[in-house]
């Protein structure tokens, strides 16, 4: 032990316990078990030859199961480290989904025209990362979003996929699972499986890779690789694992081992002849050696010597020379090129891999290369794409939101200004003002739940509707009501919130239905804002036989109603801090009640960029100020 440790040091050096390379797992190999082996094997033969045949077959055979040993120790080595990169190369892929999720939520979301998301986002993210499934969570552990499209609506709730659930509340952990079935599509085979809590929202992410494409690799570690089924039959072999037979001469499989202690030896009989036999046990293996009888005695010692003395340096110069066209030419590359793949896997895709020291590392490299600025141009390109139509989105909903201040600026009888500040390019808040006919004006502010095109396209059509309706003689109640109808037709993800008006600009009688949205504000003449209480019913799209209740209020001249979304009221500060009604309230009735619509608006959204600071706006953003100066045609 002394002399094994005194080695260590002399070719390692004084170092904390670790975990040891490939080069270092060699070079010891080669120090200290081969010349060691080989020096005892000198010394026996030399002075004990001569004497005792079974004394060299023991020592003979030791040799030959310390090779074993270390070949298992090697291959089990082999085994984990495998195991373990394959472990941190699931954690990375499920963190980088995490993240993809976090930057671009509407991957989660499988656009209209197209049927599964495998044409999504998030199928084209498992095509990228090679990934055979990823499912997304909500905060209950059920499955939202899911590649294949089949893991929808599972639920974590069941071992083993519950150990997944401790990621809702600790984000920051990541979890690998052993190999098990899918619990989605147990036909799919065994995957490896590894979870990181979501960054975007309460939930997490799973990511799986198909266990048959991990097969092959694990079968590089494997003991029975090293073992020899065809061994010579003059000095056969056997290894046992737990007991069962894995390699070696076929023969010894009945040797009785059990029954003879540890270096114990004893006599069967073989295919030819009488053999010496010998066992030992190493942990879970169980090393058998045999040699022919006949063969031993007849060993020259002079002739083993010189074997012995010219297998040494044979051998020595052999794994000399191996360790060194391994270090220079295997394990240097792969350091240097798993440099370059960790730098590309954290996000740095300027990173070129220069790995050209032999013609397989430079295919090696050139392939990671183009693969890199592959996805590279492609993700540009994506990019690109989504912008352009992002513009064109934009563009498409300020077309459809009419300019009041302009449209409406001769008219004596009200003022009425409006704002709409999407969260993004483009949103899910609406409003309008329109005439009815000659006495009648219908106006309204709703907001669609979620964010993005997606949200938009559903604002746009809900204002066509609103319209449609209104203007083909329906009464507010029923417009409302066919519009829920046509909106909950084939919907399972988004709603509609409102607050819609039609007023008698004759006698200032204002018709309201309240479907699910915040309580307007309402200014008398002289008074103050203060927030008013209607009937509420049931938000749009949930339910389609959903009825909807009207309710009047009467609007003198001088009166001012707002209506808006939520994203007045919970716009937030960098101290996560909201606005709140009260400070809306606040900053309305700091504002003469002589101010125009538009002056009112325009001081309230000063007192929320204030109070926000540089933080991006948590919502979409819109108001309509409704004032009546006058009644009469």
């Amino acid at each position: 032990m002394k002399i094994s440790r005194f080695l260590s040091r002399l070719c390692f050096g004084s170092r904390p316990s670790r975990e040891i390379s490939i080069r270092e797992r060699f070079v010891q190999f080669l120090v200290l078990y081969a010349p060691f082996s080989l020096l005892i094997s000198l010394i026996v033969a030399t002075f004990y030859e001569t004497n005792s045949t079974t004394r060299n077959f023991r020592n003979f055979s030791s040799i030959k199961i310390n090779e074993l040993s270390a070949q298992t120790e090697l291959a089990e080595t082999t085994t984990a480290e495998l195991q373990k990169a394959m472990d941190e190369t699931a954690k990375t892929f499920a963190e980088r989904v995490a993240s993809f999720v976090q930057n671009d939520p509407s991957i989660l979301v499988v656009p209209p025209h197209m049927s599964d998301y495998q044409q999504s986002g998030l199928g084209k993210l498992a095509l990228v990362l090679d990934l055979d499934e990823i499912n997304v969570t909500d905060e209950t552990g059920t499955v939202i979003a899911a590649y294949p499209s089949d893991g929808l609506g599972t639920n974590f709730d069941d071992p083993p996929l519950n150990e997944f659930l401790q990621l809702i509340d600790n984000p920051e952990l990541t979890i690998v699972q052993p190999v098990r079935l899918s619990r989605s599509n147990p036909a799919a085979g065994m995957f490896l499986y590894s979870g990181k809590g979501r960054r975007d929202a309460r939930g997490f992410v799973e990511v799986g890779i198909r266990a048959e494409r991990l097969r092959e690799l694990f079968k590089i570690g494997e003991v029975e690789k090293f073992i020899s089924r065809n061994p010579d039959e003059n000095n056969p072999f056997a290894v046992f694992r737990d007991g069962k037979f894995i390699g070696g001469a076929e023969w010894l499989k009945d040797a009785p081992c059990e029954k003879m202690g540890k270096n114990k030896i004893f006599v069967m009989k073989g295919k030819k002849g009488y053999f010496l036999v010998h066992s030992e046990t190493r942990g879970r293996y169980w090393f058998v050696c045999a040699g022919s009888s006949r063969m031993l005695v007849r060993k020259n010692l002079i002739g083993l010597l010189w074997a012995t003395v010219a297998n040494f340096f044979i051998l020595f110069s052999i794994l000399l020379g191996g360790s060194y066209l391994i270090d220079r030419f295997i394990v240097s590359s792969i350091l240097k090129l798993n440099g370059s793949l960790e730098k590309i896997a954290n996000g740095d895709l300027n990173e070129t891999v220069e790995v050209r020291n032999t013609r397989e590392f430079s295919s090696l490299s050139d392939e990671v290369n183009s693969t890199v600025q592959t996805l590279k141009d492609s993700m540009e390109e994506i990019k690109r794409k989504a912008d352009d139509e992002l513009e064109l989105a934009r563009k498409i909903q300020v077309a459809s939101l009419p300019d009041l201040e302009n449209r409406y600026a001769r008219d004596d009888r009200f003022d009425v200004f409006a704002v709409n500040r999407p969260m993004h390019m483009v949103g899910g808040d609406m409003y309008d003002f329109f005439f009815v006919d000659d006495a009648r004006a219908m106006f309204y502010v709703a907001d669609v739940s979620g964010h993005g095109v997606g949200a938009s396209l559903l604002m746009m059509k809900t204002m066509a509707l609103v319209k449609n309706l209104v203007l083909s003689g329906n009464g507010l109640a029923r417009t409302v009501e066919v519009a829920n109808e046509r909106l909950a037709e084939n919907n399972e993800s988004m709603f509609v919130t409102g607050f819609f008006c039609l007023i008698d600009l004759t006698t200032g009688k204002t018709e309201y239905v309240n479907a699910g949205h915040n309580p307007p504000f309402l200014r008398r003449k002289g008074g103050r804002f203060e927030e008013i209480s209607p009937e509420i019913n049931l938000i749009l799209g949930v339910s389609a036989d959903e009825k909807y209740q009207s309710a009047e209020l009467e609007l003198s001249p001088g009166d001012e109603l707002m209506l808006y979304t939520d994203g007045i009221t919970e716009a937030t500060a960098p101290d996560l801090d909201c606005f709140e009604t009260g400070r809306a309230l606040g900053v309305l009735n700091s504002v003469d009640e002589s101010a125009s619509a538009k002056e009112t608006a325009r001081r309230l959204f000063e007192a929320i960029a204030e109070f926000v600071g540089s933080d991006e706006p948590s919502d979409d953003e819109t108001l309509l100020l409704f004032k009546l100066r006058r009644i009469g045609r």
